[in-house]
């Protein structure tokens, strides 16, 4: 009987402890986040202070993670604004504006709400705005774009609030011709623009005219260049890095072979060596590739450009398509 008693004890024991245990570890790691929380905050503020925004953004923003704190919000407001993230500023500045504090709270917290109040106030007349029109404005399939965002029915002719920088406005619409601006939007100002969609755009395969056909030739003509050149660059860094790897393998082979070193040293040498190998031999592939394709871009580009104009185009389309093969790349044309 004792040792029934005595094994009900035990049993007992085991049950509770575990339930005892856990609500003071889960107060020990609420104690330990908001340690962090606090050591996060205070090298935030002092990086705002000091005007290192970003990196105040980046502390604050954890430390707001792991621990709420209104006096976080005002410098993380204060940080984005000076990073000119306007909007963002603003929604942080909202969100501590709307702070429920009780009179009780820290004074700290109080008086972080009542200045956010105020820079609030502030930051809302310095946001620019830009107000989008299009004529005409009932046109069918209309699309306007403001960078890659679709503007909705309801932003068109109304104010938006854009963060400062340039900005590139585009609308089109069924059977019209469309319309292209870039905008530069400015603290405490308002840009008015208006898109005029003209008539008489022709479409591919509608009847292209000619002067149409030869500009568009040589927009792409350029386009490929530019492609072509980008991939010569970076087919020349791929070839120079395998280069860079084959030296560096080369390097280690002759260690190897030296007298200087034991067998386990040769063997870690050789496995080294055959990575640098695998390497060179994958980089020295891509850059036969980036060399090839930018070669063939650069010369597509160059036919396109030459016979841009309509009065002499050729029978037949120009193509030119890059040859990679073992130990040799090259470029196959008709023009």
């Amino acid at each position: 009987m004792r040792r029934c008693r005595s094994a009900l004890v035990v049993v007992a024991l085991s049950t509770l402890l575990p339930a005892a245990a856990a609500p003071r570890a889960a107060a020990a790691q609420e104690a330990s986040e908001k340690d962090r929380a606090r050591d996060l905050a205070k090298r935030g503020i002092q990086a705002s202070r000091d005007g290192r925004h970003e990196e105040a953004i980046t502390l604050l923003t954890e430390a707001e993670a792991l621990f709420h704190a209104p006096t976080h919000l005002l410098y993380l407001a204060r940080s984005h604004a000076a990073s000119k993230h306007l909007l963002e500023a603003q929604k942080v500045y909202d969100k501590l504006v709307a702070e429920q504090l009780a009179d009780t709270a820290p004074a700290a917290f109080l008086e972080a709400r009542s200045t956010g109040e105020k820079e609030l106030e502030d930051l809302r007349g310095t946001i620019p705005r830009l107000v989008v029109r299009v004529e005409p404005a009932a046109a069918p399939g209309l699309e306007v774009k403001l960078g890659d965002r679709v503007l909705s029915a309801d932003e068109i002719g109304a104010p938006i609030q854009l963060d400062p920088g340039k900005y590139a406005l585009s609308a089109k619409a069924t059977g019209l011709k469309g319309a292209q601006r870039e905008i530069e939007a400015v603290a405490r100002q308002t840009v008015d623009v208006t898109l005029a969609l003209a008539t008489g755009a022709s479409t591919v395969g509608a009847g292209t005219t000619e002067e149409g056909r030869s500009t568009t030739m040589t927009v792409l003509s350029f386009g490929s260049i530019g492609l072509g050149v980008a991939g010569l660059g970076v087919g020349t860094a791929l070839s120079l890095v395998s280069l860079g790897k084959r030296s560096d393998a080369d390097a280690l082979e002759r260690e190897a072979q030296s007298g200087s070193c034991d067998d386990a040293c040769r063997r870690d040498l050789a496995t080294q060596t055959g990575e640098l190998d695998s390497d060179a031999n994958l980089f020295g592939n891509l850059g036969i590739v980036g060399l090839a394709a930018g070669g063939a871009l650069v010369a597509t580009g160059l036919v396109l450009f030459f016979t841009s104009d309509g009065s002499s185009a050729p029978e037949t389309e120009a193509a030119v398509m890059p040859l990679v093969g073992p130990g040799f790349v090259g470029v196959q044309g008709r023009f």
